[in-house]
């Protein structure tokens, strides 16, 4: 090892000897990143920061390098969180920024539920955030994994977080080395079909635009059905339709003119037509679906009800502020009270399996009858209860999709469930003439 490799290798374990993990937030075979605190010399903690270590091998993290030179050169960006740190350790980049306090786009639209006008206040920031990526670097950076949980929402400030797969257009590549990406957001040419280009990132816009309006991950039959959808008015119905065409050329030329299109279809009501109704949206005129060279549909603007603004920023920095340890409280007590039903459950079963093995060999019920009412039905219809009474925000944490059930959905399962046990009960009870 060289004197200067040497140098920058104890260089970087001093300063990760200075970050304190409070959490790791996720980890895949490339990635980690975790939520941090930094101690200064006289035993002080700043923060929280985000840290991510990438494995160089895997080709990521390169756009984190050219942000944190514009950064030190003196460059300020809006809608970019600033890095704080940068540099590397054996075959790792380290990434420090800051953290940005806010909720995503993905549980906003849960909390608020979508709709024009929530789209209405927040697509022409998001549109704002990619045009600085787009248009403040040269070459350009493109993001490539533009969906609803890297994009953060306080107040009127939109943010985009999570550049690890981020790159930089190069004029003379036919396609990307690498293909990452949420499929659902990300473009044909992301998987091999090209090189991503800034319409790339045109195209999940205009996913995000349909995410917005329907709470709905696209999927290949939105797509196949072209986005008609009783959420959706003709003329967004159009702009997502051109944004997301499979040939790039027929895309919007670049972010800008996307964000013209939409505000042209919504922001440009008259103060008078915000007040309408939901329901009015549907008599607006339908917009032709002009594809050719990007061209912006055009047609009556979308009547849409009065916007409804997220949280304030200094709401979010307020509850950003306490979260810490009442979040520390909450965990013990959820540890605690998931023990407690998990030792109730373990305890059911233990008697249910010692109901089963005193059976064996007696008069009564067949072995088939008691097997499948001890060792199964019963345990899973308390096991269902047990789960419904579990403290499952860590679980929440690492599977999303769990945080965001519906209660309907919930009721209408444990009545399923209910219905199906005492049918099957019956029909054991019928089989052996009880």
């Amino acid at each position: 090892m060289h004197a200067d490799d040497l140098s920058r290798y104890l260089d970087s374990l001093e300063r990760d000897g200075r970050y304190r993990v409070i959490e790791t937030i996720k980890s895949s075979l490339f990635e980690t990143t975790e939520r941090v605190m930094l101690a200064a010399d006289d035993g002080t903690e700043s923060g929280p920061f985000i840290r991510k270590t990438i494995e160089r091998e895997s080709g990521m993290g390169g756009a984190y390098e050219r942000i944190f030179e514009a950064q030190n050169q003196g460059m300020r960006f809006e809608h970019i969180p600033r890095i704080v740190d940068f540099y590397l350790r054996d075959n790792q980049i380290v990434v420090v920024t800051e953290y940005v306090a806010g909720i995503t786009l993905l549980d906003l639209v849960y909390e608020q539920d979508p709709s024009v006008a929530l789209a209405a206040q927040v697509y022409p920031r998001l549109c704002d955030a990619v045009i600085e990526l787009h248009e403040r670097f040269d070459p350009p950076i493109i993001h490539r994994d533009l969906k609803p949980s890297n994009v953060i929402v306080a107040g009127d400030a939109v943010t985009i977080i999570d550049f690890g797969i981020a790159r930089e257009f190069k004029e003379s590549a036919s396609a990307d080395t690498t293909q990452f990406g949420t499929r659902a957001y990300a473009p044909p040419e992301q998987f091999g079909f090209g090189q991503t280009t800034v319409k790339s990132d045109v195209y999940a816009l205009g996913m995000l635009l349909y995410f917005l309006l329907t709470e709905k991950n696209p999927s290949p039959k939105s797509v196949e059905k072209r986005f008609k959808d009783a959420d959706i008015p003709e003329p967004l119905r159009a702009i997502i339709d051109t944004a997301t065409a499979f040939d790039p050329n027929n895309r919007y030329a670049d972010v800008r003119t996307l964000k013209s299109a939409f505000e042209q279809s919504v922001l440009g009501a008259g103060p008078d037509k915000h007040a309408a109704t939901a329901a009015s949206r549907t008599e607006a005129s339908p917009a032709p679906t002009a594809r050719a060279n990007g061209a912006a549909p055009t047609g009556s603007p979308v009547v849409m009800p009065s916007p409804v603004m997220p949280p304030t920023a200094d709401a979010w920095q307020a509850n950003a502020a306490s979260r810490p340890n009442r979040s520390k409280a909450l965990d013990t007590l959820g540890r605690i009270w998931n023990i407690l039903v998990l030792a109730c459950y373990a305890l059911f079963l233990y008697g249910c399996i010692s109901t089963f093995v005193e059976r064996l060999g007696g008069s009564g019920p067949p072995l088939w009858y008691n097997a499948l009412a001890y060792l199964v039905i019963v345990p899973v219809f308390t096991g269902a209860i047990a789960y419904a009474i579990l403290d499952k925000r860590r679980l929440k944490e690492r599977f999303p999709v769990l945080a965001r059930p519906k209660l309907w959905h919930m009721v209408l399962f444990y009545v399923l469930l209910t219905v199906f046990l005492v049918l099957v009960v019956r029909l054991m009870n019928m089989a052996i003439g009880i």
